[in-house]
């Protein structure tokens, strides 16, 4: 293919770029997977970029002069020279907006190119931070990687950055290439590029500490990275994606001439291959930063929340009160959660005792959604009670166990996030050695730069080692944690059935009270029903409706009252069907209202 055609292919490729990865001159990737990237693209467009105007995309380019304020003038001059001076220096500069990338890469209305590609192009995409939209706006961001021709398995990566609630999208990793050491097809002179290149991304993450988050003060953070290296004319390009400045105040202090670092020469295709493989070092010790610090956190907490199960004595308990479990439930749970949440953990306890130390992730999740949020203010809630009534005892709640499910999650969490290290250097090494190795690469890198991937290999290796070391530490601390778990549970339930036997006991007494009470209320029962007659006859005698006059010296004459009698049963007889009318109403009312609480309890 002809330079012009190569030329115009990329103008094409320019004017199109909206269409990113689409666009791209030349891919390994299929069609159909180029659109279905543009399709992700453009769905997560609102969480993942920022508007236009409001970026700040950062660059650290190298100069062939010494290092200073950007001048786009300055650059052109230096870039299109061709006899490079040595000693070269590292530049700055931050654009906001689409219009300013365009004049740092010189694109007229045309859409050619009108400036060189610079011997090394750091450039750094922030986020305000690790759970917000990247500082790049959509349109710079499709420039961004058309300009560079961004492999398409770079997206991968980026999207698992942007405003999000969760971090499960941290639970992805890889190592993605391409190779086109001997296809000069893509070969454009007049920016510099010879078409032989190989181009790599990966992403990896570093647990970082977090003194703003008081609950749990590590998070995980990523950083995703893609490389650009033209074998011919030894030309480097990094776009790296993480949400603070840390990775670009250590890539410029690696890169500063004055540092005497093994990243900062690039006046030689070798010594700029060497500065490539100090760079990726960079990344790779941020990765293995930090675990030693975090696991031994994991391992303080697992041990201040669940040491005291070994030793505690769980057959003596407390008389006056029996606390197996809180009685005061989250406020993130209704009462009717709390119960449903309760009596389930009673049901399945022996399924959890008796299988893996995964069957408690079975449970729903209600079990889990507050064990470390409503932790810390259950216990201090505890701890007062506790110490205001002058109880010493060692006591167990369900809190304890939620908590002790937490840490073994985030312990899990954190053994992943290691393989996914694992894995990525693991890769990264045996793509240079292939490199090296490759008869298609370049002679100069061949012969001249063997100790620098030898140095590079022994590195990577002993960031691997220290991570497969704490990686240990996690397993055996997740076996910990299943073990005391389940001895956890063992307690609680004992601590249930011995409140459960106090609770008969006392519910005998009280059989044995109720039991004497109703015989005497036999008692009465039978008395009153012996002068009930009686009193009935009594009282109808004592009215008007029957009278017994009496003459003089006439025996006594009994008269009844008809109309009287009337009165009566007019009166008593709807009297009394208004009120067993309203004791049944009210009787099945309060039926209906129990059984539809007893439903909605066996739904929880």
């Amino acid at each position: 293919m002809g330079r012009d055609s190569c030329l115009r292919e990329f103008s094409d490729s320019l004017e199109q770029v909206v269409q990113y990865p689409v666009n791209l001159i030349s891919t390994d990737s299929y069609p159909h997977q180029l659109q279905s990237y543009l399709t992700r693209l453009n769905d997560a467009e609102t969480k993942l970029c920022c508007v236009d105007g409001k970026a700040k995309l950062a660059f650290w380019i190298c100069e062939e002069q010494g290092c200073g304020e950007f001048r786009y003038s300055d650059y052109l001059r230096d870039a299109m020279s061709d006899t490079p001076s040595l000693g070269s220096g590292f530049k700055t500069s931050c654009v906001s907006d689409v219009d300013e990338l365009g004049k740092l890469y010189k694109i007229d209305t045309n859409f050619n190119p009108g400036i060189k590609d610079p011997r090394c192009c750091f450039t750094f995409i922030h986020a305000r931070h690790s759970r917000d939209r990247l500082l790049i706006s959509r349109p710079m961001m499709s420039l961004l990687f058309t300009y560079h021709q961004v492999m398409p398995a770079f997206l991968d990566f980026v999207l698992t950055f942007g405003r999000r609630e969760h971090g499960q999208e941290l639970h992805y990793g890889g190592f993605r290439s391409e190779s086109r050491l001997l296809d000069s097809s893509t070969r454009i002179p007049e920016i510099g590029r010879s078409g032989r290149d190989f181009r790599l991304c990966y992403n990896l993450k570093s647990v970082e500490h977090s003194p703003k988050q008081t609950d749990w003060p590590w998070s995980v953070r990523q950083t995703a990275i893609h490389h650009t290296f033209d074998i011919v004319t030894g030309r480097a390009s990094w776009i790296v994606v993480k949400g603070d400045g840390l990775m670009e105040n250590r890539v410029k202090e690696a890169t500063d001439p004055s540092s005497r670092a093994a990243a900062s020469q690039f006046d030689t295709n070798s010594r700029s291959f060497a500065s490539s493989l100090n760079t990726h070092l960079i990344y790779i010790d941020w990765a293995g930063e930090n675990w030693q610090s975090y696991i031994d956190f994991l391992e303080d907490e697992a041990q201040d929340k669940t040491r005291r199960v070994l030793s505690a004595d769980v057959d003596r308990l407390p008389k006056s009160k029996v606390a197996a479990l809180p009685t005061t439930p989250s406020p993130k749970l209704s009462q009717r959660s709390w119960s449903g949440l309760s009596s389930l953990a009673t049901e399945k306890g022996s399924q959890m005792l008796s299988g893996s130390s995964h069957s408690w992730a079975k449970l729903p999740g209600k079990l889990r959604q507050f064990a470390s949020t409503s932790y810390y203010a259950q216990r201090r809630t505890q701890e007062k009670v506790e110490t205001a009534g002058g109880n010493d005892e060692l006591r167990f709640y369900f809190a304890d166990l939620q908590r002790a499910q937490y840490l073994e999650e985030k312990t899990n969490g954190a053994i992943l996030v290691i393989n996914i290290n694992l894995s990525v250097i693991s890769e990264m090494k045996k793509f240079y050695q292939e490199l090296l190795r490759a008869d298609e690469s370049s002679d100069e890198i061949s012969m001249n730069c063997g100790d620098d991937v030898e140095r590079f290999l022994r590195r990577a290796s002993s960031a691997e080692n220290d991570l497969r070391l704490q990686k240990s530490r996690a397993e055996s601390l997740v076996r910990v944690l299943a073990d005391r778990k389940n001895l956890l549970f063992g307690a609680l339930e004992y601590h249930n059935m011995e409140a459960s036997r106090l609770s008969a006991q006392s519910m005998h007494a009280v059989a044995q009270q109720t039991q004497q009470e109703t015989v005497s209320m036999r008692i009465i029962t039978l008395v009153t029903l012996f002068f009930l007659p009686a009193t009935f006859i009594c009282t109808l005698m004592s009215t008007d409706i029957i009278r017994w006059d009496s003459g003089d010296g006439d025996p006594q004459e009994r008269t009844v009252s008809t109309g009287a009698i009337e009165f009566f049963f007019a009166i008593t007889l709807p009297l009394s069907c208004c009120t067993f009318s309203a004791w049944w109403y009210f009787n099945r009312r309060l039926t209906r209202a129990q059984q539809a609480k007893d439903a909605a309890m066996c739904l929880v």
